[in-house]
């Protein structure tokens, strides 16, 4: 059945909303994944290098989906925010890929 369009822009809207947050923790679980793995190893990165190398690359495409969530929900944009002053959220996203691409080349 068709919805109402008032009540499918409120689909559109909840479905934004879970995958922003469902992004924002998968990238929560890898930064402490990853800080664990760095304090764990003491300085002595190449051993623990394949396992951050994983886990930068599930942050990459983790971040490259939800670059593609503020385009279709420009609205989630922190920099949008009147309460705190937040830099652009996809400017945060582009350098975050640029990073997690150098890191991983």
């Amino acid at each position: 059945s068709k919805l109402p369009a008032h009540v499918k822009d409120e689909v559109v809207e909840q479905q934004a909303l879970g995958e922003y947050l469902y992004r924002t923790y998968r990238t929560t679980v890898n930064v402490v994944r990853f800080n664990r793995l760095v304090e764990g190893a003491k300085g002595d990165r190449q051993k623990i290098r394949p396992a951050l190398v994983e886990i930068a690359t599930d942050e990459l495409e983790n971040t490259r989906a939800a670059a593609r969530v503020y385009e279709a929900a420009p609205w989630l944009n922190h920099n949008l925010r009147l309460d705190v002053g937040m830099p652009d959220s996809m400017g945060m996203i582009r350098e975050k890929i640029r990073l997690l691409e150098a890191f991983l080349a």
